[in-house]
């Protein structure tokens, strides 16, 4: 999710409210990176009268906190005052917002960027258009083909994500929603044991997803051996045929595991 273009508080606190608020919130300086978000009363004089406004800037002190405390903040502000951000040439620019992210240790950290027009062009926008667009649309292709409630679940909750990393791994060569849900499958197994039933909480579910889609590599397929020729048989002498008797051969300690994923609906 980008917003484009935010230039009153009021406005700011609309696009935030479409975020997770635990998610921390950073401003992006492009010569120093992330940094924590601060702004300042900045005014101008003009024939008409004195004319004020916010600047958010990147302050390397102040330790970085959540979208639900820079709420906080702006409930104390004007609704209708100006805010901007400063580009690398001194010049005035709306807030662009993006989520940003990475993948350490199998765990997946995002967090959502405050940028002015130029730095959003550079950094933010190509990426999400790259990603976002090529992954939604092979999922979209995979629905026409291959559908099932939990399928459609699933879909519907990838095509809500913001996590380039994610996106990029739904466009790895071989990985599916299908695969997804095998994945988990197989993870609810190792879960339940030598238990018969398995009830899985969805925020597991879908944490395995983005596993299998970030960090999961497919198996390597095995080149295909040549099948040896079949020898033909001798028949037997004298024409005595030999009856041939079958046993069925079942797996010692062997019981059907049922994995119940989603199971929290």
């Amino acid at each position: 999710m980008t917003n484009t273009n935010i230039g009153t508080i009021q406005a700011l606190k609309d696009c935030l409210t479409n975020y997770d608020k635990s998610l921390p919130v950073a401003i992006f300086d492009s010569r120093n990176g992330y940094m924590s978000v601060a702004f300042k009363k900045e005014q101008h004089q003009t024939e008409v009268g004195v004319f004020q406004w916010l600047t958010f800037y990147a302050h390397d002190t102040i330790p970085m906190y959540t979208i639900d405390t820079l709420l906080g903040y702006l409930e104390k502000l004007p609704p209708q005052a100006t805010i901007t951000k400063k580009t690398e040439l001194d010049e005035y620019s709306p807030l662009f917002l993006s989520i940003d992210g990475m993948t350490d240790k199998g765990k997946t950290y995002q967090w959502l960027v405050i940028s002015d027009c130029v730095e959003y062009e550079k950094f933010f926008e190509p990426q999400e258009i790259s990603y976002t667009t090529q992954a939604l649309d092979k999922l979209l292709k995979e629905m026409e083909t291959n559908t099932s409630e939990q399928i459609e679940r699933v879909h519907q909750w990838l095509c809500k994500q913001t996590n380039q990393e994610l996106f990029k791994g739904i466009l790895t060569d071989g990985k599916s929603i299908k695969g997804a849900l095998d994945y988990c499958s197989k993870k609810a197994q190792e879960h339940a044991k030598n238990e018969q039933f398995a009830m899985i909480e969805d925020d597991t579910v879908y944490q395995w997803i983005t596993d299998y889609f970030i960090t999961y590599e497919l198996p390597k397929k095995k080149p295909s051996k040549k099948k040896p020729t079949k020898k033909a048989e001798k028949k037997p002498v004298n024409n005595v045929t030999k009856k041939e008797t079958t046993t069925q051969k079942t797996e010692k300690g062997a019981s059907e595991q049922q994995i119940d994923l989603f199971a929290t609906i």
